[in-house]
């Protein structure tokens, strides 16, 4: 009961993070829709596609074992760290051989685009372990004041490069800022220690055997939904796929909207 009433008492945190990042993918998406044409938004969906993929199952695999772990050690985090590294490098290898069959297909220019967020996975292998041991220590304000934190300098960033006429760069410089400073703010409130990774087999294992099943599950529907991204772009191109995935992202947008506010009544009463 007193985790739950602790839970309940922070929630108003990531539920203000939450709302603040919707408001501000409002104005971003208004923004992409003047400055980038559905071409060049194309070419970003798709690499970003390869970038993404693994950092969205990095965030809820492995990591997820701390959340569960009956202490919150150092050594478990190393350990988990060791196998998201081993992971993220793995998807940079895959994604940049995904690159090459897309360009030697299609004569697209990606492999700019791709070097400059190919480090994404490297530093959401440290966030994803990191922001489990927040939750998991029910430091839910921490967690929503860094990403918030986070989501504002990529904005700024995106914001600042659009306006100097970068456009397409200004997404990439974004993101790969956004993720950067969620890096910098947990190597700071957690210690520099956590950053050492840890490959003894005795704590790798139990945090792999947990991992790999939620792995399989995350992977499988994670690229079930960016499937479409590479099957548009393959039967009617990159133009299609900029036009196509801004509005899915935009109607998924206003789902999130919604659901905010139920929470908010919700916590209101």
């Amino acid at each position: 009961m007193i985790h739950f009433y602790q839970i309940l008492k922070h929630s108003k945190w990531t539920l203000a993070s939450g709302i603040l990042n919707l408001l501000g993918q409002v104005i971003l998406y208004w923004l992409i829709a003047k400055f980038i044409s559905p071409i060049d938004l194309g070419i970003y969906f798709l690499v970003s596609a390869t970038i993404f993929l693994p950092m969205g199952i990095l965030e809820y695999s492995f990591s997820s074992s701390i959340i569960q772990a009956e202490k919150n050690a150092l050594k478990d985090q190393q350990a988990v760290l060791f196998i998201n590294l081993i992971f993220a490098i793995a998807a940079i290898i895959g994604g940049s051989l995904i690159i090459y069959l897309l360009e030697q297909l299609y004569d697209y220019q990606l492999w700019t685009y791709y070097l400059l967020l190919s480090p994404m996975p490297l530093m959401m292998a440290y966030n994803s372990v990191q922001n489990a041991s927040l939750k998991r220590a029910l430091e839910i304000k921490t967690f929503a004041l860094v990403d918030l934190s986070s989501f504002i300098i990529g904005f700024i960033t995106t914001l600042y490069l659009l306006y100097q006429g970068h456009n397409l760069f200004a997404l990439i410089i974004g993101q790969v800022f956004r993720v950067l400073t969620s890096f910098i703010l947990l190597i700071f409130i957690q210690g520099i220690q956590t950053l050492v990774p840890l490959a003894l087999p005795s704590y790798l294992k139990p945090h792999y055997t947990y991992g790999k099943f939620i792995l399989a599950e995350k992977g499988f529907g994670l690229i079930l939904s960016y499937a479409d991204i590479f099957l548009i772009n393959h039967f009617f191109g990159s133009g299609l796929v900029g036009i196509y995935e801004f509005f899915k992202r935009i109607v998924r947008l206003q789902t999130l909207i919604y659901q905010k506010r139920l929470v908010y009544r919700q916590l209101q009463l």
